[in-house]
C-alpha cells in the first residue's frame, strides 16, 4: 500500500500517468486524468515529495470480497497515512508559483488480488479532522453499492 500510495501521488505530480493508471481504479484514474488536464491547461508543473512519515501507515478497515465469478478473492483494506508533505507548483517557466509543507492525513482504501498480489488504489475516505479516526460504515451509508462509493470518494487530492 505504501508503494502504490508513492506511485500515485509522484506519478501524477511528475505529470507521468501512465505509471498512475495501474495502480488506480477507474473512477480514480478518470478524476486524475481531468485534474491533470486543468493543471496541463494553465501549464504548471508540480514537484511533491513525502518529507517525512508522522506515524507507520496502519490499516484502519479489513473487508474480504469474494469474486465467484473468477474463482478469487480479494480484501479490501483502509490505511491511514500521516504525513509531512512539500508541494511545490511551478509556472510554465520554472517560476515558483507556491511551495508549502503541510501535515497531511488520509485514509485511503486499497484493493489487493489475493492470488496475484496486485494491489489498487480504490480511492479515499474522508474523516472530519485530522485527529479522527476514517467515518464508520454506518456513517458512510451501505456499502450495498461499493462503486457508488468510490466514486464519491474517487478524488484522492480533494
Amino acid at each position: 500500500a505504501i508503494k502504490v500510495f508513492y506511485r500515485v501521488h509522484n506519478g501524477f505530480a511528475k505529470n507521468e500517468m501512465s505509471k498512475v493508471y495501474p495502480y488506480v481504479n477507474s473512477n480514480v484514474g478518470l478524476v486524475l486524468k481531468k485534474r491533470r488536464a486543468n493543471l496541463d491547461q494553465k501549464g504548471y508543473s508540480l514537484d511533491w515529495k513525502v518529507v517525512k512519515f508522522n506515524t507507520i501507515p496502519s490499516a484502519r478497515s479489513f473487508q474480504s470480497i469474494p469474486a465467484k465469478i473468477y474463482n478469487s478473492y480479494f480484501i479490501s483494506i483502509g490505511y491511514k497515512f500521516d504525513t509531512i508533505q512539500e508541494l511545490t507548483v511551478k509556472d510554465k517557466d520554472g517560476k515558483v508559483i507556491t511551495k508549502s509543507q503541510n501535515r497531511v492525513v488520509d485514509n485511503f482504501v486499497f484493493l489487493f488480488n489475493v492470488e496475484t498480489g496486485a494491489v489498487v488504489m480504490q480511492g479515499k475516505v474522508p474523516a472530519f479532522k485530522m485527529t479522527e479516526k476514517p467515518l464508520t460504515k454506518t456513517e458512510l451509508g451501505s456499502y450495498a453499492d461499493p462503486q457508488g462509493l468510490f466514486k464519491k470518494y474517487a478524488d484522492i487530492f480533494a
